[in-house]
């Protein structure tokens, strides 16, 4: 059996980080605004989140790999920044500038997460081989309206505008799982629906597996 070795970076960020984690068969999946760029209007970012579904030992391996590849990443201090705070930043070389900060982030939310996983888009990237895998719109709502800051709401506005085929049951199906049917966000939520001449849905509660 033959063992995977990185191929050099390209000095393109995005498709550097998703191309040593599709070769160490890492899932992932990128989140934020580079999503958005993907399916809605192409637009720059200071940063780009990736969520990834590894374990620690597989951190380890990424990290491990990108120090190889001259990434300026410690990865034992990665993988404590893991530990600690579930996220860290991979400062990914640019061709020629400097380096572009990526955020690897552990999943927050399991069973969320994993519904956010097995939902993904692939979309095309420059030089990423397999493509790069984004959230859906949906999904894009859903942790917009969890974190609940000011500047989540517009970009929430915006989609509704843009997107009038979402899949309203599934985003509120998804936030009821976290919060209480008054909670500040849906009722947010029910007030820009109404806006765009819709009615918040009330989806029945999934079962739960045994």
């Amino acid at each position: 059996m033959t063992r995977w070795a990185p191929s050099p970076l390209l000095g393109n960020p995005i498709a550097d980080v998703v191309n040593l984690l599709d070769g160490l068969r890492i899932p992932y999946v990128g989140t934020g605004s580079v999503a958005y760029s993907a399916w809605a209007v192409p637009a720059s970012t200071k940063d780009v989140d990736i969520v990834v579904h590894a374990s620690r030992t597989q951190f380890a391996r990424l990290f491990h790999a990108m120090a190889a590849q001259g990434v300026p990443i410690d990865p034992q201090q990665a993988i404590r920044d893991i530990d600690a705070d579930r996220l860290t930043v991979a400062p990914m070389p640019i061709a020629d500038v400097g380096h572009f900060p990526v955020e690897l982030i552990a999943p927050k939310l399991p069973g969320i997460d994993q519904d956010v996983l097995a939902r993904a888009l692939t979309v095309p990237y420059p030089d990423a081989r397999k493509g790069f895998k984004v959230v859906t719109p949906e999904d894009y709502v859903v942790f917009k309206l969890i974190f609940f800051r000011r500047k989540d709401q517009a970009p929430v506005q915006d989609v509704l505008a843009r997107f009038p085929g979402l899949d309203l049951p599934y985003i509120v199906r998804q936030l009821r799982r976290i919060y209480a049917r008054r909670d500040p966000r849906l009722v947010w939520f029910a007030q820009e629906l109404r806006a765009v001449g819709k009615v918040m849905p009330n989806p029945a509660r999934r079962a739960r597996r045994p």
